[in-house]
């Protein structure tokens, strides 16, 4: 595997010519088997960097991912361009497929295999995995591995154990958002020299900022509702509080705002899976959400994100406003309402 046979099975297997910046680069490592930490924005093509060598290596890849629905959209988007031996096993698969998904795992028919961090703490699980031979281990949102990261999971701390019995291959780490603290974290954790770190900026050039100021809450609900109705959708629209996003989803719904619901963690797991389905397939316009409404939201015609409260921090809010325009078109909006003593009108 080099350079050359990149390019060739980036034209076969994805039908383009070119690659990303930073793309290249941070499969150069893959190609020479070093560990690595790559930091693509939100929409910049991280996937690709490890499903692009992974189908070209010899042996399987295995991708933790923290969330059941982000590993379903996965393999469903390497299927629908025709590409075979992508499979996932986590907690959601019955008995039967489960058993069915790792006998394709063994016979040597799946080349990436996506397993969830808390799976791999089962040992029947891991006794069958290390019996396989394994050329790349690939940590995906891999802030969620520091405890100074804005998703932390257990879980993901003890993946150098796992990555040991799988015979030590390569580790590739990708993250849209890290701090040099967490930066360091992820090195430290899955043994990465810090010179092997690309690094890209979090610019998006197809989404313009705004900042909105008003007066008091009043005026920053209207605020809210003029430029949904103005930008029009798909849209998310993000709150620090459950029941401020359920009260804006209502006054909207009063203002006969169309298809649109709101979500947050507080809600039954199925009921959140039907809307995030909804949203994806174009079946709703505007969510109006938490912080929960977050990884595994893969929507490339997100229009807008507006920001109705302050994000817990600026990896948070990075990853959010990441989640627009995935499909390059221009114009796209990240809109932030800002409450302040003084009310003065955006450009």
């Amino acid at each position: 595997m080099n350079s050359e046979a990149m390019r060739q099975g980036l034209k076969t297997f994805f039908g383009h010519t070119t690659f990303r910046p930073g793309q290249m680069e941070i499969m150069q490592y893959v190609i020479r088997k070093e560990n690595a930490l790559g930091i693509l924005a939100t929409g910049g093509g991280k996937s690709l960097c490890y499903q692009l060598p992974a189908l070209l290596m010899p042996h399987m890849t295995v991708v933790v991912s923290p969330l059941i629905s982000l590993m379903a959209d996965q393999v469903r988007q390497l299927r629908s361009r025709g590409i075979r031996g992508v499979e996932y096993i986590n907690s959601s698969l019955s008995m039967q497929e489960h058993n069915w998904k790792l006998n394709q795992v063994r016979q040597g028919n799946v080349k990436i295999l996506y397993v969830s961090p808390e799976k791999l703490q089962q040992e029947s699980f891991m006794k069958q995995l290390a019996t396989m031979k394994v050329s790349l281990f690939v940590v995906d949102e891999a802030h969620c591995i520091s405890q100074w990261g804005h998703d932390f999971r257990t879980d993901y701390q003890r993946l150098s154990q796992h990555i040991e019995r799988l015979g030590s291959p390569p580790v590739l780490a990708l993250t849209a958002t890290a701090t040099a603290e967490v930066q360091n974290d992820i090195c430290r954790q899955l043994a990465i020299p810090g010179s092997n770190i690309v690094l890209q900026s979090v610019n998006r050039e197809n989404i313009c900022f705004d900042v909105q100021y008003v007066a008091d809450e009043q005026a920053k609900a209207g605020a809210m509702l003029e430029k949904i109705k103005r930008l029009q959708g798909p849209g998310l629209v993000y709150f620090r509080s459950r029941n401020a996003a359920e009260r804006a989803c209502e006054t909207a719904r009063q203002e006969n705002v169309p298809r649109c619901a709101y979500y947050h963690g507080g809600m039954p797991a199925e009921e959140r899976l039907l809307l995030q389905q909804q949203f994806l397939n174009g079946e709703l316009d505007i969510i109006f959400a938490t912080n929960a409404f977050g990884m595994g939201i893969d929507k490339p015609d997100i229009r807008f994100v507006i920001h109705y409260h302050l994000p817990p921090d600026m990896e948070s809010y990075l990853q959010e406003v990441g989640r627009i325009g995935r499909n390059g078109e221009r114009d796209m909006r990240a809109c932030f309402l800002l409450q302040m003593t003084a009310c003065c009108l955006d450009s």
